[in-house]
C-alpha cells in the first residue's frame, strides 16, 4: 500500500491516508465526528487565525470532514468506551513528532476540548500492516492504564 497525506497529490495506486483511517473507523463502527457547527465554533474561539484564513481553501467549506481534515488535521473522531479520541495519521516518524508538538499547543488543546475530544492519537501507520479493531481497543486499554498524556503517538 502506498499512502499520501495530500489528496491533491494522489497518484494511481496511492491511498489518501486520512480517507483510509476514516474508512477503518467507519468499518469498525467507531466513527463519531463532531458537527460542522461545533467544529466552526471551536476553531473560531480557539484558533481564530485558522478560522479567518483557511476556510477559503477548503474543497467544500460546508463539510465537517473537510474542516476536520484541512483545518484541524484530524482524520476522524472515534468513540471508545465513554471517550472521544481524535485520530490523525502519518507514515513518517518526524512528521508524527511535528504533529504532536502542534497538537499539544494551548490553542489546539482548547479547541480539542471544546469539541469534547479527550484524547488525540497520532497513528504512526506502517503501510505493510493493517489495523484491526482489536488493535485499537488494546491500544486504548494500554493508553488508559499507562496514564498517558492527552496527545500521543500511537504505534498500533
Amino acid at each position: 500500500m502506498v499512502f499520501t497525506r495530500d489528496a491533491r497529490r494522489r497518484e494511481a495506486g496511492e491511498f489518501v491516508l486520512t480517507d483510509w483511517v476514516r474508512d477503518l473507523a467507519q468499518l469498525m463502527n467507531m466513527l463519531d465526528d463532531p458537527s460542522l457547527v461545533q467544529i466552526k465554533a471551536a476553531v473560531e474561539a480557539h484558533l481564530p487565525g485558522k478560522f479567518r484564513l483557511l476556510p477559503r481553501y477548503l474543497p467544500n467549506p460546508d463539510s465537517a470532514q473537510d474542516w476536520l481534515n484541512h483545518i484541524l488535521d484530524i482524520a476522524c473522531v472515534i468513540r471508545v468506551g465513554g471517550d472521544h479520541i481524535a485520530w490523525s495519521a502519518t507514515t513518517n516518524e518526524a512528521e508524527a513528532e511535528a504533529l504532536l508538538r502542534a497538537f499539544t499547543s494551548e490553542p489546539y488543546t482548547q479547541a480539542r476540548r471544546a469539541l469534547g475530544i479527550r484524547y488525540h492519537w497520532i497513528l504512526l501507520v506502517s503501510p505493510q500492516f493493517g489495523i484491526k479493531r482489536r488493535d485499537i481497543v488494546e491500544a486504548y486499554s494500554d493508553f488508559i492504564e499507562a496514564g498517558a498524556n492527552e496527545c500521543a503517538i500511537v504505534r498500533p
